[in-house]
């Protein structure tokens, strides 16, 4: 059974129990690919432009790395990229995808040549 806001109010123990219940089986649901994959594109792009299918990250521990500005870019990420050496170098699969929020595409081209 799902609660719309209507019918979860009041808030009840049973049915905070409920909401709970239905947000973690959402949770289980949800793949890299059901949250990144379109009708119209099933790949990312590499910092070296070529193209990976969302496929090849399953499995892999996958960050999302949401960055809207250029200061946001050139404060955290190298010290995201000394991250991901380290992990590379024990043998970690573990990638990151960069979600550019920003509007100029120069400053996208900017920050994915410098990720690793």
């Amino acid at each position: 059974m799902e609660f719309t806001d209507l019918e979860a109010y009041p808030f009840t123990v049973e049915k905070i129990s409920k909401l709970r219940e239905e947000v973690e089986n959402a949770k289980k649901d949800q793949t890299l690919q059901s949250i990144s994959v379109s009708s119209s594109r099933d790949y990312l792009i590499t910092n070296d432009r070529s193209m990976v299918s969302v496929s090849n990250l399953e499995g892999k521990i996958v960050a999302l790395y949401f960055s809207c500005n250029r200061d946001c870019w050139s404060e955290f990420s190298p010290i995201l990229t000394q991250i991901y050496k380290k992990l590379k170098e024990i043998g970690e699969s573990f990638e990151v995808v960069l979600v550019s929020l920003e509007d100029d595409e120069s400053y996208y081209d900017e920050a994915i040549e410098n990720m690793p």
